[in-house]
């Protein structure tokens, strides 16, 4: 389509093609599958299996949240009049700063001084620890056994004594620009060059006399360390290393013998909440005054918390969005814009701008289908990791849940179909209970968190 599009010189054919392509193309594939409807086929090779199964997710998160979002609302208006002197009323663009802000507020969290107590590679380590003792993992420091390294603060260790974990976790004036990213090294292989400037990996030799399978590249974006060798880690930093972290153990556990279903291709979006009440396992003393964060480690998690719900709410209706539209059976149905004022409407108490054309997303209809329904996969993500999370806190045998996990999911990456993984590992389908719990998008009072951290033990 796109190399006739370009060369084409014929203007009737170029716009038969553009038309055709847009209205039937999908509609064909649809057709040619036995299916029902567009939104079918973007959802069939995806845990969800139907329309239908998302469908009836949305409606349940938005009968849960909504009511938690008007009531919120008054509070963030509160907040917003009384400590940032705002004398107008709230609109969409002030709800990502209020909302954190309030979130914060409500439970006296300074969100600086909580880096205090995540220094890099204390945290780093501590994590290995959780993941070792969920999963039975191993994991023992080569650094110092005269491997080659870019740079002085990257380590080394070995997994299992069956890879390796290279982390080059600082940034530096020489490296290059962008998010932590989790690479996977050639099988069999080990001895590397990297070149610092363009972050480039070499593999140079193969090592079968090892027995390595493989060696995982974590190349992070912490702040460089300080005069005192420190780099404290900012609240959104540590949520990019646990998911960069995680998306290593899936590297390191996969035994997919091939490389390109190591893991899970749609890894974009992904939430550390499933790890929120692990604060105090993952911190350190405070760097200034040597206090333990267990005092404090409740209201922290539940204030991050109460600051996820714009985000959440504001995905849901993107979700919403987008399923409406790949519910029409014809794309004259309905104006895109005309669907958008009305749920407007029904979403948020605000007016909407005569000028806001913003809500335009063709992503059902022009984008890489890779990344179709890429809001509902962000609430699914959610919905999935709070769902392990409650299995692991119900099940109470944290060693037998994690081999479970390991051995039914994990170990099989992405070679068979990750909703068959998730039910042999659960024993049922998907679950919302966790993500619709009251503590999640409605955690109580500060009051009452001396109350919740006792039942939560």
């Amino acid at each position: 389509m796109y190399t006739l599009l370009k060369y084409c010189g014929d203007r009737s054919i170029r716009r038969a093609a553009w038309e055709i392509g847009i209205r039937h193309h999908s509609t064909q594939i649809v057709k040619r599958w036995a299916l029902r409807n567009i939104a079918e086929h973007r959802l069939c090779n995806t845990m969800a299996g139907s329309p239908q199964t998302v469908r009836d997710f949305v409606n349940e998160l938005v009968d849960r949240i909504r009511p938690v979002f008007l009531d919120r609302l008054q509070s963030w208006s509160i907040y917003a009049a009384s400590n940032e002197l705002l004398t107008s009323d709230l609109q969409l663009y002030d709800l990502f700063y209020m909302c954190h802000r309030e979130g914060e507020d409500h439970y006296k969290l300074d969100s600086l001084d909580l880096m205090n107590y995540f220094p890099f590679w204390p945290t780093f380590e501590n994590t290995i620890e959780v993941v070792s003792f969920l999963l039975n993992l191993s994991f023992h420091e080569v650094t110092d056994s005269g491997l080659e390294r870019c740079h002085p603060s990257v380590r080394i260790w070995s997994v299992a004594e069956r890879a390796r974990y290279y982390v080059d976790p600082f940034d530096r004036p020489s490296k290059r620009n962008g998010a932590w990213q989790v690479i996977l090294g050639g099988v069999s292989f080990f001895t590397l060059l990297l070149v610092d400037h363009l972050a480039q990996l070499f593999i140079l030799a193969e090592n079968k006399p090892r027995n390595l399978d493989k060696i995982v590249y974590c190349l992070g974006k912490a702040n460089e360390p300080d005069e005192s060798g420190n780099s404290m880690l900012h609240h959104t930093q540590l949520q990019a290393m646990l998911f960069a972290f995680g998306r290593s153990i899936q590297y390191l556990l996969s035994r997919s013998p091939y490389r390109d279903i190591s893991i899970p291709v749609l890894g974009r979006f992904a939430t550390a909440s499933d790890a929120a009440d692990l604060f105090q396992s993952l911190s350190s003393p405070h760097r200034v005054t040597g206090e333990s964060l267990a005092k404090t480690a409740d209201a922290t998690s539940l204030a991050l918390s109460r600051s996820m719900l714009w985000e959440t709410y504001r995905t849901l209706f993107w979700t919403d969005f987008d399923l409406r539209i790949c519910e029409m059976e014809h794309r004259r149905e309905k104006f895109w814009l005309d669907l958008y004022s009305e749920m407007h409407k029904e979403y948020f108490p605000f007016k909407k701008d005569r000028n806001d054309y913003q809500p335009c997303n063709f992503t059902p209809i022009f984008g890489n289908w890779r990344l179709m329904g890429m809001y509902y996969r962000k609430l699914w993500a959610e919905m999935l990791a709070l769902d392990v999370h409650d299995t692991f806190f119900r099940e109470s045998d944290e060693g037998r849940t994690g081999e479970r996990l390991k051995q039914m999911m994990l170990n099989f990456g992405d070679g068979e179909a990750q909703g068959v993984l998730y039910n042999k590992f659960q024993g049922r389908d998907p679950s919302i209970g966790a993500i619709c719990n009251v503590i999640f998008y409605d955690p109580p009072a500060p009051s009452e968190v001396q109350e919740f951290s006792t039942a939560s033990r």
